[in-house]
């Protein structure tokens, strides 16, 4: 019986090893083939290669549950343990003995091979497949972890930060007005942010740095009008999902470089949303220089969400 069951705790840490590779094998065939699909759409709007992205990273959210559901065809890349494949109840079993010694050496030689076959999953190899399903867990557990805590920050970050002006605001509902924004967006100023962040889905807000009041009035719509991009099109949602896909797959450096991608394209997509605007492209220029310079004064954390 515990031979058995050795058995079986051996072949669920394979399944899980098998879910891995699985995910592994699929996941960096969805990011190249995004890959490849974008370098084709190069010469498209930023918004559609950011709309692969997102699809992928959707995708990627999925996979483990298709993974469990859908028939898959089996890539034979972990061999059966121990052997062949026996079925526990083709096991003969041992004729009655008096001795556990006396036993062993009774036993016929078809039986004890099959006794190998089956109860006989390799212990080591059954240690192995478990530390790959307790270190996969283990990553996507501190992610989200760390997730969590980036997410308070944020929070503590809102929570001490202040309104600014009037003027400020008559701004905000004028853009937002000219942009046919139906959602109510909050505007902050706080020294703890070296440039401009957006932050919140259901009840999304735009903090500035504290430099914000010495800015020229074109700098301000500009910057207002780059942030209210990203409140429309739901980046804060889409920052989310990036995150847990990122959790689920953090194995493979190839979701990794599709988040980077997807924040990419996102940015440049919110720089054309700008510039159909009406604005200038060298005023605009000229101000994500003066943001670059901001940036390298002072490193901002990486829970910000990038301008």
């Amino acid at each position: 019986m515990d031979t058995l069951l050795g058995a079986v705790s051996s072949i669920e840490w394979l399944e899980v090893a098998r879910l891995f590779i699985d995910l592994l094998i699929k996941g960096a065939l969805l990011c190249g083939l995004a890959a490849g699909v974008t370098l084709l759409m190069r010469r498209s709007p930023a918004h559609a290669r950011k709309s692969v992205w997102v699809a992928v990273l959707l995708c990627l959210l999925m996979l483990p549950v298709a993974t469990l559901v859908v028939p898959s065809f089996t890539v034979p890349i972990l061999p059966p343990l121990g052997g062949p494949t026996v079925i526990p109840g083709d096991i003969p079993e041992p004729p009655p003995v008096a001795s556990v010694p006396t036993a062993r050496a009774a036993l016929p030689a078809a039986t004890a091979e099959a006794w190998s076959a089956a109860g006989l999953l390799d212990g080591a190899r059954a240690i192995g497949l478990g530390w790959i399903g307790l270190i996969w867990l283990a990553g996507a557990a501190l992610y989200f972890a760390w997730f969590g805590v980036s997410r308070h920050l944020l929070k503590r970050l809102v929570a001490r930060a202040v309104p600014l002006d009037a003027s400020w605001e008559s701004l905000l509902k004028k853009l937002s007005y000219d942009l046919g924004m139906r959602r109510e967006v909050s505007l902050l100023r706080s020294p703890d942010v070296s440039a401009a962040i957006t932050a919140g889905v259901i009840k999304p807000v735009i903090i500035l740095p504290e430099r914000a009041e010495e800015w020229s009035a074109e700098r301000k719509q500009l910057v207002l009008s780059h942030e209210l991009a990203h409140v429309k099109r739901w980046d804060s949602l889409i920052e989310i999902l990036g995150f847990a896909a990122t959790a689920l797959h953090w194995f493979n450096p190839l979701v990794w470089v599709a988040l980077n991608r997807l924040r990419i394209e996102r940015e440049r997509d919110c720089d054309n949303a700008v510039l159909n605007s009406g604005a200038k492209p060298s005023a605009y220029a000229s101000l994500l220089m003066e943001i670059a310079t901001d940036m390298q004064r002072r490193n901002r954390p990486m829970w910000q969400m990038a301008t």
